[in-house]
Parts: C-alpha cells; sequence; structure tokens
C-alpha cells in the first residue's frame, strides 16, 4: 500500500501578495516586494507609510521625495555645485563665473583673464600705438610717446620753448587795429603746426601794449589783438579748451615807456605755456 503523504503547510500570505507574512512588512496589506509588501503609490521602492511625497516617485536620500532645486535653477541639488545660489548647467548650478572680477561674467566677457571695461565687452581699454598709455588717456593714440607726454612724442622742452618764443616774436599788427599783419601768419602757422603735434600743449596768450594813450583803451585793444592771435590758431584746426586770451594792456612793461624803442618793446605778445 502507497503510503499517504503528509500535507506540506504553505506559509501563510494573509494579504495575497505574494509575499509571506514572515517576510511582509505590512502582512494586512498587499503592496509590492520593492516596499516590503507594504503599499507604495508611486512606485519609488519607500512605503507610502515612510513616503513624504506618497504620490510623486523620489529617492530614499529625501524620504520618498524627488530630488530638490533649492536655487529653483533647473539643476537638481545632487547635481549643483551651488544649492542655494541661483546658477546654470553649464557651470554645475553656479552663477556664471566673473574670472578676471571686473563686473562683467565670463559669458559677456571677450577677456574672461584680464580685467576690462563694459565699453569694450569686458577687455582691457587698448592702447593701439602700443606706448603703454590706454587709448583714453592717449593724446596721441596712433603715435607713440610717453606716459610723462600724455601718449605723445616726447619733445624737449627746451625745443618747444624756442619754437612758443620765436612765434611770440614774430606776431605783429596793423598800426592802432587788432588785425594781424600778414608778417605775422608764418610765425603763427608754425605755432599751430606744433600744437597739432603736441596735443598736451595748453597756451595762455597775453596781449600788451605801450603806456601811449588811455590805459582802458589800451587794455581793450591789447584783449583785442590777444583774441585775434587765439582765433588764428583755432581756425588753424586747434582745440580752443587749450587756449586763453587775456589783454593787460601797458600794466606790465617790460622797458620804459620813455623811449620809443622801450615802447616798441612793450608792445607785444607774449605766449605762456600752462601744460606741454
Amino acid at each position: 500500500l502507497n503510503k499517504i503523504q503528509p500535507r506540506v503547510k504553505q506559509p501563510k500570505d494573509t494579504d495575497k501578495d505574494g509575499i509571506t507574512d514572515a517576510m511582509d512588512a505590512c502582512p494586512l496589506i498587499a503592496g509590492p516586494v520593492s516596499s516590503y509588501g507594504c503599499p507604495d503609490k508611486d512606485g519609488d521602492g519607500i512605503a507610502d507609510s515612510k513616503d513624504k511625497c506618497p504620490e510623486v516617485a523620489g529617492t530614499a536620500k529625501y524620504q520618498g521625495c524627488p530630488v530638490p532645486d533649492s536655487d529653483d535653477d533647473g539643476v537638481k541639488d545632487d547635481m549643483d555645485k551651488c544649492p542655494e545660489v541661483a546658477g546654470s548647467p553649464k557651470y554645475g548650478g553656479c552663477p556664471v563665473p566673473d574670472t578676471d572680477g571686473d563686473g562683467i561674467n565670463d559669458d559677456a566677457d571677450s577677456c574672461p583673464d584680464k580685467a576690462g571695461t563694459v565699453d569694450f565687452n569686458g577687455c582691457p581699454v587698448p592702447d593701439s600705438d602700443g606706448d603703454g598709455v590706454n587709448d583714453r588717456l592717449d593724446k596721441c593714440a596712433t603715435e607713440p610717446g610717453t606716459a610723462a607726454n600724455n601718449g605723445c612724442p616726447e619733445i624737449k622742452k627746451k625745443e618747444i620753448v624756442e619754437q612758443v618764443n620765436y612765434a611770440a616774436k614774430n606776431i605783429f599788427f596793423n598800426t592802432g587795429s587788432n588785425t594781424l599783419s600778414k608778417m605775422s601768419y608764418s610765425a603763427l602757422d608754425q605755432l599751430s603746426d606744433l600744437l597739432k603735434t603736441t596735443p598736451a600743449i595748453k597756451m595762455v596768450i597775453e596781449g600788451h601794449t605801450d603806456a601811449i594813450g588811455r590805459a582802458a583803451y589800451n587794455k581793450s585793444l591789447s584783449q583785442q589783438r590777444a583774441e585775434a592771435v587765439l582765433q588764428y590758431i583755432v581756425n588753424k584746426g586747434i582745440d580752443p579748451t587749450r587756449l586763453s586770451a587775456i589783454g593787460y594792456g601797458s600794466e606790465k612793461p617790460v622797458d620804459t615807456n620813455k623811449t620809443v624803442k622801450g615802447q616798441a618793446r612793450n608792445r607785444r605778445v607774449e605766449l605762456k605755456l600752462v601744460q606741454f
């Protein structure tokens, strides 16, 4: 006779979820294996009872919630090198850097490794002639010069003074008039050329007369003559802000007014360099 085999007792699975009660963390409520038999609505492997975001799949690190983006920059905190400061994916969630510290971020900076200005797209102010004086400060931006001469070629001061003094001694007016004599044109043209090639020069034009006649008239005439010289130079293309004119009349004689020779010396134009 065949022996009757004893019936094998099946492990109990109360909630019928395929996980025995002994292994089921929630034996009375059906759930998947991934959450140890407990309900998991969002299927993220974290039981609803422990899931702070039970309807949105997340991670165990964030207790069942999705990886956050604390700074709302589109880069999740797990990948964000600057999770509390909004940035860009290109820089790992950090703000666009300003490597040279010039206030212009690298993405907009044409010279990210050299501090510059907005006007030049983050690059330093150029030095077109390579003389060490940038174009904004260089009064001769296309011609190499020296810092001491505002970027213009160095001309010896003695040479400048000599040229200016020569011009002053060769400025003449028609008698009793503020009209320049034609004999003055050559000297004034040379002076204008000097001013063009040496933009750093600034000059005061002084008019002086002898003491013959009324003082008020002489002072007015000397002012008009100084202004006539200034206007001639300006007409040659020199910036008027580099020049000023003043008439002293007979107030500053250089010789006696008792002789014809002395009077002639007192009737003069002086050119005073105030900057060069």
